[in-house]
């Protein structure tokens, strides 16, 4: 928390987390030290028992979508608060663990524009071979994530953030 709490104090303009309670943990120290509202976006997946999802309403947590039957839940509770949710599509393109496949993105985000109380604003998938800095499969995945991007902005909507990162990756870049 407290490294969160120095990287927005020195600029940085979103944040991560990897589940809800962390995310909802995370807004509920920034707000008791008054540090200035940054977006929260969550790499976690939620669960159809609708836990968290008042406290993503009420503290503007950025949700990630993996899942149209988890998206439709979303929504209908946002509608039935009058409130929208700010989303970000998880594609996946080679770790096959989570996310909407290379075959199925296309109608996922076709599907996902039609539920009215979620806004999408990005789109993120994340690499498999961290450890392996430049990669081959690495740089297929990037390949395929342009390709998909590319597709859904030349036909669907264009992506506010578009993101594809992976912790050890990250730090062979610093």
């Amino acid at each position: 928390l407290r490294i969160s709490e120095e990287l927005v104090r020195h600029g940085t303009d979103y944040l991560g987390t990897a589940d809800y309670a962390e995310s909802i943990k995370l807004r509920n120290y920034l707000k008791r030290k008054r540090i200035r509202k940054v977006p929260i976006l969550c790499f976690g997946n939620l669960s159809e028992n609708k836990k968290y999802f008042g406290e993503i309403i009420s503290k503007n947590i950025e949700v990630t979508i993996s899942d149209l039957k988890i998206a439709k839940a979303i929504n209908n509770f946002a509608r039935s608060n009058n409130k929208e949710i700010i989303i970000h599509i998880h594609v996946d393109t080679g770790m096959n663990r989570v996310g909407f496949n290379e075959k199925g993105i296309y109608e996922a985000v076709r599907k996902l524009k039609e539920l009215s109380n979620l806004k999408l604003k990005g789109i993120y998938s994340h690499y498999a071979t961290s450890e392996i800095p430049d990669s081959p499969f690495a740089i297929r995945q990037l390949r395929i994530f342009k390709r998909i991007i590319r597709e859904i902005e030349d036909n669907l909507v264009k992506m506010e953030l578009k993101h594809m990162e992976n912790t050890e990756i990250g730090r062979a870049h610093v």
